[in-house]
């Protein structure tokens, strides 16, 4: 998949807001698209600029989904609002209902009974003036909150940030792949051609052998290039999660 640079300094920039693909007026991509390899020669056309856009934002917002640290921090903002919402509760009337009633304890335990009528009482109780014990509550738990924020924000940068180059690290090593193997198909016909040659002419021996020494040089880059697609491809799918994976 072709990332421009551009492109991904424009996700980057905008990653706490990132809302997928429908923020900038295209269809999100599928699952199988996203796997699909991009013809290099059209990464200069408008419309597949803003496609790899949308796909970059895509991976983006599955990388923050599947990432189990940003869940935690998650939790830990909606949990300190939940404590915001207690400490405002302080403020409210605390109503207490009691009941009661006497009993007659017979011979047997069946035999007991109600005597005398039952009882219920109402208490309602609220704080007046508290000398600012409650507002320096509600404004400390805000301040956790706050920073329970400003913590999961960070990180989902640091997401964004990693799978972003990633991503990029992945596309690159995919060109160079290419790049490798139009080199070594290339090779391999000349080392194919020379060999006829060869045969009506014994004297140009040493330029096949060059030419092979050469094809072993581009299948050893080839490898090379390979293990380094395959490598970055696993870190990607480390980030996005198994059920977002490129095969």
């Amino acid at each position: 998949q072709w990332i421009p640079a551009a492109m991904i300094v424009l996700a980057v920039t905008n990653v706490p807001q990132v809302a997928g693909a429908q923020s900038i007026g295209v269809e999100p991509l599928s699952s199988g698209e996203i796997q699909t390899v991009r013809n290099l020669a059209d990464r200069k056309n408008p419309e597949n600029l803003l496609r790899s856009d949308a796909q970059l934002r895509l991976l983006i917002k599955q990388a923050h989904t599947f990432s189990p640290l940003l869940r935690e921090l998650n939790y830990a903002v909606e949990a300190a609002e939940q404590d915001i919402n207690v400490a405002k509760g302080a403020r409210a009337p605390q109503v207490t209902i009691r009941g009661s009633s006497t009993m007659v304890t017979g011979g047997i335990p069946t035999a007991n009974r109600a005597s005398g009528l039952p009882y219920f009482g109402v208490n309602a109780a609220m704080t007046v003036y508290d000398f600012g014990r409650i507002d320096s509550t509600v404004k400390n738990r805000e301040a956790r909150k706050d920073a329970a924020g400003a913590r999961y924000e960070q990180q989902a940068n640091q997401v964004a940030i990693e799978t972003t180059t990633v991503c990029l690290e992945y596309t690159k090593r995919r060109a160079l792949l290419s790049a490798v193997e139009d080199y070594s198909q290339t090779v391999q016909k000349l080392v194919d051609m020379l060999t006829k040659v060869v045969e009506a002419d014994p004297g140009r021996k040493a330029e096949l052998v060059q030419a092979k020494s050469r094809l072993l040089q581009s299948q050893q880059s080839r490898e090379s290039e390979r293990s380094g697609v395959e490598q970055f491809r696993i870190r990607l799918n480390r980030l996005i999660g198994p059920d977002n994976a490129f095969m």
